[in-house]
């Protein structure tokens, strides 16, 4: 009796399936940390270019109006935290720093730190989740009172 074989077979042997499962495998075990890791690369952008964004609205804001003391300074700040906030901002004040708690659009919840010099109002934004911060020196100009 002879064997021969048909070339009319359907379906795949174990050994083509088992090839290439193990290949799905391997490319499975490379490309799903980098997606973790791109994943996380893009919200920490997101939250760095929100902080960015108040940053730079409040430098403008500050920027074009004159100040009667630090106080005045702080409470214009509070109330451009409060513009972008969902929820209520939350203040506290120690001696040299104060800061502020607040909650975006998209969820991200940030802390806001600053102190104020003669000149300078020094502000961070810190977000809560993702640990991103940043920074600005932003001048302050105040209104003269020595007439």
């Amino acid at each position: 009796m002879r064997y021969s074989f048909r070339s009319d077979r359907r379906g795949f042997t174990l050994i083509e399936l088992l090839i290439v499962l193990a290949v799905i495998s391997i490319v499975a075990v490379i490309g799903i940390p980098s997606f973790i890791g791109y994943l996380h690369h893009t919200t920490d952008m997101t939250c760095r270019n929100t902080a960015e964004q108040l940053l730079t609205e409040a430098e403008r804001s500050i920027a074009v109006r004159q100040f009667v003391d630090a106080s005045d300074v702080a409470e214009h700040f509070i109330a451009l935290l409060d513009r972008s906030s969902t929820t209520e901002v939350s203040v506290g004040y120690s001696e040299e720093i104060s800061h502020a708690s607040y909650q975006t659009i998209n969820g991200e919840r940030y802390i806001a730190s600053w102190s104020i010099s003669d000149t300078y109002m020094t502000v961070s934004l810190t977000c809560a989740e993702h640990d991103t911060e940043c920074k600005r020196k932003i001048r302050v100009f105040y209104i003269d009172t020595t007439v």
